[in-house]
């Protein structure tokens, strides 16, 4: 099914990214999350999916039509990919490190490709590969 996957990669707009895939082909269903550095909104995930459902590839293996879901990640949800970092500057994030137990607050100041730079609550600067972060999520606070 990496056909069906590469498909629907190829159909989603430069702009927004494939977080995550879930492929239930056997039953004609397909959950994909999309984010991008400005958010996600219903029209962008509308017309996302009426791209998708007119495939020729998607057509053709599915004649019946599938089942399709299409969302951003949720507010909890763990931060994976660099634009979802990007989009965050600015906010205060929880990061476990890789080689380290311990769960530190960042606040965000900078992301590329590379990596994060952010303050700890101390005030000292923190820069972390993303390979050395094994989990992220921004703080929530209303």
């Amino acid at each position: 099914m990496d056909m069906i996957k590469n498909t629907i990669k190829d159909l989603i707009p430069d702009d927004l990214v494939m977080i995550d895939y879930n492929d239930f082909s056997q039953a004609g269903k397909f959950k994909i999350i999309i984010d991008s550095s400005k958010g996600i909104d219903l029209n962008t995930t509308s017309l996302l999916a009426k791209k998708i459902k007119k495939s020729n590839v998607i057509n053709d293996r599915f004649p019946s039509g599938i089942e399709l879901e299409i969302s951003s990640p949720g507010l909890d949800a763990d931060l994976i990919h660099p634009v979802q970092y990007k989009k965050n500057i600015g906010r205060t994030l929880i990061i476990k490190t890789s080689d380290n137990t311990e769960i530190m607050e960042v606040k965000l100041s900078t992301s590329d490709d590379s990596g994060i730079g952010g303050i700890l609550q101390n005030g000292q600067k923190i820069n972390l590969k993303y390979s050395q972060i094994e989990n992220a999520k921004v703080i929530i606070k209303f």
